[in-house]
């Protein structure tokens, strides 16, 4: 993820702000800023201090704290964080050596594995920016993995754009295989074998860059 600029990152600070001040009722106002953490958190990966964290539990309505806070850490973003799925040991390693050189990289080579990591993640409030998924694998295979990882972010309230980035990497390329991937929301659906060109080109179009 590239570094916000200063005018970004202000705009966002007043979007917070009007999102406090501008509430009808407390009830609201608890609401957007229970929101406004959970995004912070789960997408730009950025925890809330404690005392941030209570104020806005207590009397969310007021945001100059919170509007001094979020710009100020938005300039030390976490670390790109990638996801991959694949028992393929040739096409881990095609794989791993183009996605370390946009962030840091973890390995799984099967479906249940990868859900527990996926899940422990977005617990945390850091979950990955991008999951690489291959279909035929054991255990949980790439599909119901990707039904997994959608319907768990819809229940945090976690939609595209700021959802993980999903891209499906598999030999299978009939179109009952590409219909389900699209319909469970991936990104991409990449036909094996792969290559960096395919891969990188992949990457641009979700408007992924090199960090």
């Amino acid at each position: 993820m590239e570094p916000l600029s200063f005018d970004e990152q202000n705009i966002i600070a007043r979007a917070v702000q009007l999102a406090y001040t501008g509430a009808d009722a407390r009830k609201t106002a608890l609401e957007d800023a229970q929101a406004m953490m959970r995004l912070v958190e789960n997408v730009l990966h950025i925890a809330v201090p404690p005392t941030v964290r209570f104020r806005f539990t207590e009397n969310p309505t007021e945001a100059d704290e919170y509007t001094i806070w979020l710009p100020t850490l938005l300039k030390n973003q976490a670390p790109f964080n990638i996801l991959l799925l694949e028992d393929d040991l040739v096409s881990a390693t095609v794989l791993q050596e183009i996605l370390g050189e946009y962030g840091e990289c973890t390995l799984t080579n099967n479906g249940a594995e990868t859900i527990r990591l996926f899940d422990e993640a977005i617990s945390l409030g850091k979950a990955y920016n991008l999951v690489s998924l291959d279909i035929m694998v054991p255990e949980i295979n790439g599909q119901e993995v990707l039904a997994h990882i959608r319907q768990t972010e819809r229940k945090r309230g976690l939609y595209r754009p700021v959802a993980s980035k999903v891209m499906m990497t598999t030999a299978l390329g009939d179109f009952g295989n590409i219909r389900t991937a699209y319909k469970h929301d991936c990104d991409r659906y990449l036909p094996k074998p792969l290559s960096r060109e395919v891969v990188t080109s992949a990457l641009r179009s979700m408007g992924i860059r090199m960090q």
